[in-house]
């Protein structure tokens, strides 16, 4: 019987026998169900050891940016993921993500960024103040 765990260190590498250049099998069946065991033997390996390394899905190179944030942000909103909806968040507050980078979601979607439109319409108004954009 698989049992839970949720133990942040745990590494796909624990799971390979690296001398034998094959999966632990007592381990995948140690943590996984049955299904998902059969699924895992069939990802081949490769020989050669590389270091585990984080992939942001969201890019095409898999690194995170500012820029993919920002345009996941744009992309949820448009397909009607709704700012009120506590359900679409869980995903944003659960990821393993710098806090910054959760804030910046957040705010994107809420239309809470300081871009110029923004600015001016809040505190323009306040101040009496206009701002105009300069063409680059």
């Amino acid at each position: 019987m698989p049992v839970a765990t949720n133990d942040p260190n745990l590494l796909i590498s624990t799971l390979i026998d690296h001398e034998l250049g094959s999966w632990r099998h007592y381990r995948l069946r140690d943590l996984f169900l049955p299904m998902d065991v059969e699924a895992i033997l069939k990802i081949p390996l490769r020989r050669t050891s590389q270091p585990n390394f984080a992939v942001w899905h969201y890019s095409a190179d898999g690194r995170f940016s500012i820029r993919s944030a920002y345009h996941l942000a744009w992309s949820m909103r448009q397909v009607g993921a709704s700012p009120s909806a506590p359900r679409s968040w869980t995903f944003l507050w659960a990821a393993k993500v710098p806090p910054k980078v959760r804030l910046f979601a957040w705010k994107a979607c809420h239309n809470a960024l300081p871009t110029s439109q923004n600015l001016q319409q809040r505190m323009g108004s306040l101040l009496g103040m206009s701002y105009v954009r300069r063409r680059v």
